[in-house]
């Protein structure tokens, strides 16, 4: 028999990671400027956050060494980003600028509502930390309907019928006379938060009242408890960490649940699926449909689809798709764009997968928008922490554009030179400052991995580093303006 499923929680409830919640924090409380580029600024809290979740760096070199050529790669970036030209940006650039950017302003929203609210108390600390030092073995039964839970319970509560025997009765009148008695050790950290409260108040012996969960009925009887470390100072901070994220997750799971119902679902745009069916039925016969089940069937939608979509689906590209309460609408292009630039997958694996997965990707793509125009009539376009955390990809797309038609521009074998050779004419143009005492003073502490989000796939947490090798004349100019008094 099926234990208690781990399954989603709404889409909407994306729970943040502990790292990133810190890591906005960080960006929120730190401000002080590394350095002046021009009309650029790169705070300490961007060029830690860059150089900790992205190792695009050699880490067999030395902290120091590693940390220069990464502000040497970033203070490039600024100054390519200085003299982009934004009106000739390709489309899909100004298309990803705009979405990064909306993916912020919906993040800010989020933060607002729920994880910068969450508080956690020290009495909420230790009855985390008493309940992670003991191991519980339960046994259970799982009914389809309340009415039969309830027979179960009144049978082993108000008859006095032992549990085991009772249980032994059931799963035979249910055909299942080879099975066992379902039993299972719940760890601390390793079930759902609400069966852990359930079962850590109960005493051996004891059997629960019927419950639901997960589409099932639950009674359940304390097999054992097994104590583990016994309770001391020093073991509980050595757990803290743990324990407060637990609680983080778990206040952040319900403050989404209640942001959802209370700000969000009334708002929701009712879909015209109709509409889409064109598209829907094109991108599932111009699909190959993968049949190994070694790889990941998720991916997103071929940016080709969005960019060649005025002439396959031209006849509805302004139709409307999404109806809003307030009447306001969102057409098909609109739809199509977010859907492929924004942070949703599809499961290729069978046409049956990648027709749920469509459907719950435009649900989602709902949602987000949803929040976005919230998050709008309350101020977070121009929310000073959004623009925080859109500074280093806007700088990262330009210098991307620049750079690639720098090098595009030169021959092959004067293409890096040349690069070297603008940037240090950059440079004359829009002077450096670097504040060395922020220098001296960011803390560095590298994951080794590019870190990814929970809340929107294929996110990462920061805009990547792109380094500038092979420029030993730009790098020296960097060092040299470090090593200045």
């Amino acid at each position: 028999m099926k234990f208690f499923d781990q399954r989603l929680l709404l889409l909407t409830l994306l729970v943040f990671l502990f790292l990133i919640n810190i890591s906005s924090c960080r960006r929120e409380n730190q401000q002080p400027v590394l350095a002046e580029i021009g009309r650029s600024r790169l705070t300490a809290a961007e060029f830690a956050s860059r150089f900790n979740f992205n190792p695009s760096y050699n880490e067999d070199l030395p902290l120091d060494v590693q940390k220069r050529a990464v502000l040497a790669s970033i203070l490039a970036e600024k100054l390519f980003s200085e003299t982009a030209d934004h009106q000739t940006l390709p489309e899909n650039v100004r298309i990803a600028r705009d979405q990064t950017r909306r993916e912020a302003v919906i993040e800010e929203m989020r933060l607002d509502s729920v994880e910068r609210r969450i508080q956690i108390s020290a009495e909420e600390l230790q009855h985390e930390y008493k309940k992670s030092l003991t191991d519980i073995l339960i046994d259970y039964l799982a009914f389809d309907d309340s009415v039969q839970a309830s027979r179960f319970y009144n049978r082993c509560v108000v008859a006095g019928t032992d549990f085991k025997t009772a249980a032994r009765e059931y799963l035979n009148q249910a055909g299942l006379a080879q099975e066992p008695i379902p039993q299972r050790q719940i760890f601390w950290g390793n079930e759902s938060f609400a069966l852990e409260e359930k079962v850590y108040q109960m005493a051996v012996g004891q059997i629960s009242t019927p419950f639901f969960m997960t589409g099932q009925f639950y009674v359940i009887r304390i097999a054992a408890q097994f104590p583990g470390t016994a309770v001391s100072p020093e073991n509980f901070e050595s757990r803290q960490a743990a324990l407060e994220e637990r609680l983080f997750r778990v206040k952040a799971e319900a403050g989404y649940r209640d942001f959802y119902q209370r700000s969000i679902r009334p708002r929701l745009g009712a879909i015209r699926w109709a509409t889409l069916r064109p598209v829907f039925n094109a991108l599932q016969e111009n699909t190959q449909f993968e049949q190994s089940a070694s790889q990941s069937f998720e991916k997103p939608f071929s940016r080709e689809i969005y960019l060649s979509s005025s002439e396959r689906f031209k006849d509805i590209l302004d139709l409307p798709v999404v109806r809003f309460p307030d009447s306001s609408l969102l057409d098909c292009r609109s739809v199509l764009r977010q859907l492929t630039f924004g942070p949703y997958v599809f499961d290729y694996r069978s046409e049956v997968a990648f027709k749920i997965s469509f459907y719950r990707a435009v649900r989602l793509m709902v949602e987000h928008e949803t929040i976005f125009r919230f998050a709008s009539e309350n101020g977070y376009e121009k929310n000073h922490r959004v623009e925080l955390k859109t500074d280093g990809w806007n700088s990262y797309y330009l210098s991307v554009v620049e750079r690639q038609a720098y090098l595009q521009s030169a021959g092959r074998d004067s293409a890096w030179s040349g690069l070297e050779e603008a940037l240090l004419i950059k440079a004359g143009k829009f002077p450096i400052k670097i504040n060395h005492q922020v220098w001296q003073a960011v803390e560095l502490q590298p994951v080794g991995i590019m870190v990814k989000k929970t809340h929107f796939v294929n996110r990462l947490v920061e805009a990547p580093v792109n380094l500038f090798y092979g420029l030993p004349r730009w790098q020296e100019y960097v060092d040299s303006l470090l090593n200045a008094s």
